[in-house]
């Protein structure tokens, strides 16, 4: 009984946002903001080649709401190879700092692209980011990673976190469409 209750408790944890990294999304979900809580440096890994499809030990998903109905993604079929892990793919957090990463600047789909979201109506979009060590890493690797970059992974966070939600509107459809 006491190792269920310490999974469950686990299970929970994994589920909030831990007090050393907070992630939120911009009013337009088109930049992501990390913040450093804590008084040392945290190493997070930017949306990467794969990174959106879950196809790397570190992925990023959406989840998106319409009129408080979750929505399913679009089906996105793509090639198994991805690029390898840079340094350029990760950002050293200073003590209590915080970062933006602009999405277009990414291989991160935006939500409208990765989701049903022209109709109107009341959406709400949250930003998953998972960093997980022990999983594999699905696509094919187009190169190793250095020794520098192999040490960034090391130190890379290791979380489950989710972003707040954001309410976001529809752009209006020109009238060619």
């Amino acid at each position: 009984m006491t190792n269920l209750l310490i999974a469950f408790a686990a299970l929970l944890g994994a589920t909030t946002q831990p007090a050393s990294l907070r992630v939120t999304l911009d009013a337009d979900a088109r930049e992501i903001v990390f913040h450093n809580q804590t008084d040392c440096e945290l190493v997070v890994v930017k949306p990467v080649d794969g990174a959106g499809e879950s196809m790397r030990a570190v992925y990023y998903t959406w989840e998106v709401t319409r009129d408080g109905k979750p929505l399913a993604p679009f089906a996105v079929t793509r090639c198994g190879n991805v690029n390898g892990y840079r340094v350029e793919d990760f950002i050293v957090l200073a003590p209590r700092a915080a970062t933006r990463i602009r999405i277009d600047d990414s291989f991160l789909r935006p939500p409208e692209q990765a989701y049903p979201m022209r109709d109107p109506g009341e959406y709400t979009v949250w930003l998953h980011y998972h960093y997980d060590r022990q999983r594999p890493e699905l696509g094919l690797a187009m190169g190793e990673p250095d020794a520098a970059t192999r040490a960034l992974l090391e130190r890379a966070e290791e979380v489950q976190i989710v972003s707040d939600p954001v309410a976001w509107t529809p752009r209006a459809r020109p009238a060619s469409e």
